[in-house]
């Protein structure tokens, strides 16, 4: 596996992102999210800057879930049996991928908040309103789509 080609690399990384997204739901879950915020986003008209925040956000929760899942599964196969050190790793990679959607809603609930109110020229404090909004309907939404799994 060492020293292999470029090309090789390169293979293995996109096995790797479709492995994921077929076999892990919290992966099809967060590339779901990326893609309505995408989606919104257009709506939007967002500048380059917003685009750069959502994209680099965007992709910091995504790779994190990502490792997340890894760590997971290289921990289970490691140590199948149930022990405490496992789970405290497992632990601090889901709170990892916490922390990043915090930080991801932290950094993009302001970009939406101004790109709907210049978008539909409304006031800021309107836009906010719309945005936690949809931001609740977004959460018990997913909520519900998990429940019914």
């Amino acid at each position: 596996m060492k020293n292999l080609r470029l090309v090789d690399s390169f293979r293995r990384a996109v096995k790797g992102i479709k492995n994921a997204f077929l076999r892990e739901y919290h992966i099809r879950v967060a590339f779901f999210l990326v893609l309505a915020l995408f989606l919104y986003s257009l709506v939007l008209g967002l500048t380059l800057r917003e685009w750069l925040v959502l994209v680099t956000f965007s992709s910091l929760v995504v790779c994190l879930e990502m490792i997340n899942s890894a760590l997971e599964k290289l921990a289970d196969a490691v140590h199948p049996d149930w022990s405490e050190q496992v789970g405290f790793a497992k632990d601090l990679a889901a709170g990892a991928v916490l922390v990043s959607i915090g930080a991801a809603a932290a950094a993009g609930l302001p970009v939406y908040v101004l790109a709907f109110s210049r978008r539909f020229s409304v006031t800021w404090t309107y836009s906010l309103f719309v945005n936690l909004g949809l931001l609740i309907l977004g959460i018990v939404l997913l909520f519900v789509w998990d429940f019914r799994r």
